[in-house]
């Protein structure tokens, strides 16, 4: 992902056609102009901190991305706390 991170718009709208329209990886990426790796690589934080498009959709804009990657991070450190404990 050379160009950073995606925009609350674009995350929402990719978070939209997988989980309401039901596009493919494939689709989704040139649907949003980003690469399939991008695609899943959001998928995956979203599926992690248990985001739907419905949840992530009131999150008001001024949190941005950071909310994605806060509430990802959260869970990953969640889950390898257990696993290690």
């Amino acid at each position: 992902m050379a160009n950073g991170r995606l925009s609350m718009r674009k995350i929402k709208e990719l978070l939209r056609l997988h989980q309401e329209i039901r596009l493919s990886e494939r689709q989704i990426a040139e649907s949003c102009g980003i690469s399939q790796s991008t695609v899943e690589e959001y998928l995956h934080r979203a599926q992690r901190a248990g985001l739907s498009f419905h949840k992530f959709r009131d999150c008001p804009p001024y949190l941005g991305p950071k909310w994605v990657y806060a509430r990802s991070i959260i869970q990953e450190l969640q889950f390898h706390a257990f696993t290690i404990l």
